[in-house]
């Protein structure tokens, strides 16, 4: 059985738990203005660059 599905922000690639859409709180926020990079800071997602 699958428990994850794809994040919905739109510059994201994490896997987000079944039942939500957004791997957290920062993607929730950040699908507002897709313009920008994924900033949620998981590992191999998004600007790997940017830094907390």
């Amino acid at each position: 059985m699958t428990t994850t599905q794809k994040c919905e922000c739109p510059g994201c690639n994490c896997q987000a738990a079944i039942g939500k859409k957004y791997c957290s709180p920062i993607c929730a926020d950040e699908s507002k203005s897709p313009e920008t990079p994924c900033q949620c800071k998981h590992p191999g997602c998004g600007d790997i660059g940017l830094k907390m």
